[in-house]
């Protein structure tokens, strides 16, 4: 839950070159401490800012210096980084921090690159994670004015299925609407890096699919999957486990 509180930050623009605004760590105290009240007399502003930038960002910094270390590859549906007995025994003479990552997932990379990746945009493209692709169409259609093949309106896009069920105007019309704004999610990433359409999904899987995608990390893993047939197989377990 920390790190969702963070990711959130971001997306609000609450982080700058420089690190989070102190009122950012105060409400994620706020917020751990509302969530765990158990234990809630132990949750402190400086025991929060400890975690993100002792525990947290070491981690952080570690996976991503192996990440990108000479000879290692990357996994992006396990998050687990690859190399041979040889390379990990070599690069463990220098950074012996690194051996928790040696077989073991790190799913948890997606969520701290949201939060501690370099900010590089400037301008337009400074925009905070949720502004950007999240244009919300100001001719959204009302019923009434548009019908099922009138592409005169393009359907909006959204930067997820997540940013688009919170700009709905109600939960009803949100639900009513969700396979329409999970398949802009999918069409717009296929269009950004030739990824799987929604059109290959039936309606059945595109609802279980939307269930999943709530989550923006899933969204991002499944993106990242260029090899279309892994991409589908990769979805349809995560429906499989999500039903079971």
């Amino acid at each position: 839950m920390m790190m969702d509180l963070y990711i959130q930050a971001v997306e609000r623009g609450k982080r700058s070159d420089s690190g989070f605004q102190s009122s950012t760590h105060k409400h994620a105290t706020r917020e751990l401490g509302k969530n765990f009240p158990e234990v809630a007399h132990c949750i402190t502003n400086k025991k929060v800012k400890s975690k993100l930038s002792q525990g947290f960002k070491r981690d952080y910094d570690a996976f991503l210096a192996l990440k990108n270390a000479s000879g290692f590859g990357w996994d992006d549906i396990t998050g687990v980084a690859t190399a041979s007995a040889e390379v990990w025994d070599c690069y463990l003479v220098s950074h012996p921090y690194a051996r928790q990552f040696w077989g073991s997932p790190f799913p948890e990379f997606h969520k701290l690159d949201l939060i501690f990746g370099d900010i590089r945009a400037t301008g337009e493209n400074a925009r905070s994670i949720s502004q950007q692709g999240l244009q919300l169409n100001a001719n959204l259609n009302t019923p009434g004015e548009a019908q099922p093949g009138d592409h005169t309106n393009p359907a909006p896009r959204f930067a997820s299925p997540t940013a688009y069920l919170s700009q709905s105007h109600s939960k009803k019309d949100a639900i009513a609407d969700a396979v329409d704004g999970l398949v802009g999610f999918l069409q717009t990433s296929r269009n950004q890096s030739e990824h799987f359409h929604a059109e290959e999904a039936s309606q059945h899987e595109a609802l279980s699919a939307f269930k999943i995608f709530r989550s923006d990390i899933i969204g991002q893993i499944f993106t990242s999957i260029r090899e279309k047939d892994l991409r589908l197989g990769w979805l349809h377990q995560q429906i499989d486990e999500m039903n079971n």
